[in-house]
């Protein structure tokens, strides 16, 4: 989902038993111009290339199931499992085929809410 789809998603969410919470201000990520079909994308500026070449993810919310991050490759929120707060470590990308894992890092662990 772009950016717009995902303040509406978590805006829902907050109200409900398991809110969706923010771990990074939306309005610190870089959001880029809406592309044709008017979707706006955004760069999470926290994240970086390790290296072994893989992206290093730090998530923007989280719920009880659910971790939510900025994809490096399409620049589109990606959604994936949070079992209970362990969230971290690689993944597959749901954008591109071709493209390497990433890995999400917990923030709590590094230090890096900034």
């Amino acid at each position: 989902m772009n950016i717009s789809e995902f303040r509406q998603y978590a805006k829902r969410w907050s109200k409900g038993k398991d809110p969706v919470k923010p771990l990074f201000p939306l309005d610190r990520l870089e959001l880029l111009p809406a592309d044709r079909k008017r979707k706006t994308h955004a760069v999470d500026h926290r994240s970086f290339i390790d290296s072994d070449g893989y992206w290093n993810i730090y998530p923007i919310a989280i719920d009880s199931f659910h971790v939510y991050i900025v994809c490096p490759y399409c620049q589109q929120i990606h959604i994936h499992g949070n079992d209970k707060g362990h969230y971290e470590g690689p993944r597959c990308p749901h954008c591109f085929t071709q493209a390497k894992n990433y890995k999400i890092v917990n923030i709590s662990k590094k230090g890096r809410n900034t």
